[in-house]
């Protein structure tokens, strides 16, 4: 788990109103960066690399990194 005791915890859902450039500005690298199912394609386009990745997998499709808890 990564030492980040000053930032705050950020969760990303997926959602159709997703706005890429919105989530590069709001995230900090001191973030515990979470994404839930398909909230990982938006943390990926942005290239922020998430602390953990939870859910089902109903709404991602893609591979999931093996460095990610």
């Amino acid at each position: 788990m990564a030492d980040k005791k000053q930032g705050r915890c950020v969760i990303v859902c997926a959602s159709p109103e997703a706005d890429i450039d919105y989530l590069k500005r709001f995230v900090r690298g001191d973030d515990y960066i979470i994404c839930c199912d398909a909230g990982y394609s938006f943390v990926r386009d942005a290239k922020i690399v998430p602390d953990l990745i939870v859910g089902d997998f109903d709404s991602y499709t893609g591979l999931v990194p093996s460095d990610v808890e």
